[in-house]
Formats: C-alpha cells, structure tokens, sequence
C-alpha cells in the first residue's frame, strides 16, 4: 500500500522492479528467439542455394560428358573416312556435317562448364580440350591433305593414340565432377 503522502512503499518498488526485470528478460528472449529464427532461415536458404548449384552443376557435367562423347564418335567416324582413303572433298562434306556440328556443341557444352565449375574441375575441363586440340589439328592435317604425306597407318596410329588421351581426360573429367557433386 501506498504511504498516505503518495509515496510508494518498498514491497511496492520491489513489485514494479520485479515486473520490469520480467519484463525485459521476456523481451530479451523474444528478441534471442528471433535472431536464432533469423539465422536458421538464412542457414537453410544457404544449404538451399548450395544445393541448386550441385544440381545445375550436375546437369552441366552430364551434358559436356554426353557432348564429349558423341564428339569422340565423330572423331572415330571422320578417322575411319581418312583411313578408308576418302578424297579430301569427301572428308571436307563430311566435316561439315558431321564434325563441326559436333565440335560445336562440344563448345557450347565447355562454356557452360567452365562457368559453374570449381577450379579442381576447370583443371580438368583444360586438359579436356587440350587434348581435343591435338586431335583436331590431325583431323585439320587430314582437311587440309596432308595426311596422305605421311603413310596411313602412321596417320591412324596417331590419331588413335590422341583419341585415347581425349578419352583418358575425359575420365580424368568425369572423377574429379563425381567428387565435387556427389
């Protein structure tokens, strides 16, 4: 009860200090609350990002692996053209059609790697087409003619042995993707 000048007694300012120190405990909870919320929805919308790029990367690597063997097909299909003796005509048509749609496709395919990947995966997507580079200046030595200056069989032994370097950074390719999204 108050005193009878007005003034408060003090089991009464106990009573309001008590009510205050709640007061602002329950606050300083609510607040704590909030800021551990705020920080679980940002942790979850980083898990969430996280994981949207290991799907597109995904995506990505499957189809520069898919492009990268349809390439290496047309490679085997242009190989087996110069080695059947096809005139330099003949290889140009089906460079045109075949070869370079391809190696444009594979282009596009690299590009896209070459945005969303890590640097462990780059390194590997450089030797990739370092050695598509080899094979296509003996598929350029071939359209250019000067595949018959040296015999075939030195010709197809060549290209077969760059053709294998290309499948083998492939693979190289293909372990380092598989532990980067995996």
């Amino acid at each position: 009860m108050a005193k009878a000048d007005g003034r408060a007694t003090s089991s009464e300012w106990l009573i309001a200090l008590v009510g205050l120190v709640g007061a602002l405990l329950g606050a300083l909870g609510g607040l704590t609350g909030s800021y551990m919320v705020y920080r679980q929805a940002g942790r979850e919308q980083d898990i969430a990002a996280a994981n949207r790029l290991a799907d597109i990367r995904r995506v990505v690597y499957s189809d520069f692996v898919a492009q990268a063997t349809s390439l290496r097909s047309a490679y085997i299909d242009f190989e087996n053209e110069v080695s059947s003796g096809r005139s330099v005509a003949t290889l140009r048509a089906q460079y045109r059609t075949g070869l370079r749609v391809e190696l444009e496709e594979f282009a596009r395919a690299t590009a896209s790697v070459q945005l969303v990947a890590t640097s462990s995966v780059k390194n590997a997507v450089e030797a990739v087409i370092a050695s598509r580079n080899h094979v296509s200046r003996l598929v350029s030595a071939a359209l250019d003619g000067h595949a018959n200056v040296r015999s075939p069989a030195s010709y197809v032994r060549d290209f077969t042995q760059r053709l294998a370097q290309f499948s083998a950074t492939m693979d190289a390719f293909t372990t380092a993707a598989a532990a980067e999204v995996v």
